[in-house]
């Protein structure tokens, strides 16, 4: 967790990680987000594939 990016909320919740602030960000965009993170469900799922990916396997590559 090298906490960056972080989006805190007027709340003063935070959440940190760049796919998670993405999807966050998307979402508070409602329809607007859409275009960047689709609502269908198989788009979805390849988006978050592909973020899952580059979150688990190509950094592991860029650290070494």
């Amino acid at each position: 967790c090298h906490c960056a990016p972080t989006l805190e909320f007027d709340d003063v919740t935070a959440v940190w990680e760049s796919n998670a602030v993405m999807r966050a960000l998307c979402y508070q965009a409602g329809e607007k987000g859409e275009s960047l993170y689709p609502s269908d469900p198989i788009l979805r799922a390849k988006l978050d594939m592909a973020l899952d990916w580059r979150q688990t396997s190509m950094y592991t590559k860029l650290c070494k």
